[in-house]
């Protein structure tokens, strides 16, 4: 069952993260993911267990490490990398302005 998404604006445009919460065989709640990037589902390796039983603490804990996880390897995607840098602002331009200040200043 899909249980989240969240939409990114990335450099190749729009993308959208989905969070599954499917039932294994033995019982188990598994919690994962799916982003598409490069051709290739980047949470293909995020994933968290439940097993039943399992206690509130537990699951809360496992889930914010599920989506910080999730969060860290879809900013390491290509798309994501390449609109962080472009989001950057232009450093050379700042200390250009700044060199040309100090210099109307020193007149």
């Amino acid at each position: 069952m899909d249980v989240a998404s969240k939409d990114y604006d990335t450099a190749a445009g729009g993308r959208t993260a989905f969070v599954y919460c499917r039932q294994n065989s033995d019982g188990n709640h598994v919690l994962t993911g799916a982003y598409w990037s490069e051709g290739r589902n980047a949470l293909s390796t995020c994933w968290a267990l439940f097993r039943p039983g399992t206690d509130e603490a537990t699951i809360a804990s496992e889930i914010e490490r599920f989506a910080a996880e999730a969060e860290k390897t879809i900013g390491q995607t290509y798309a994501m990398r390449i609109k962080a840098l472009l989001d950057e602002p232009d450093e050379g331009a700042h200390e250009d302005e700044q060199s040309a200040d100090a210099h109307r200043f020193a007149m």
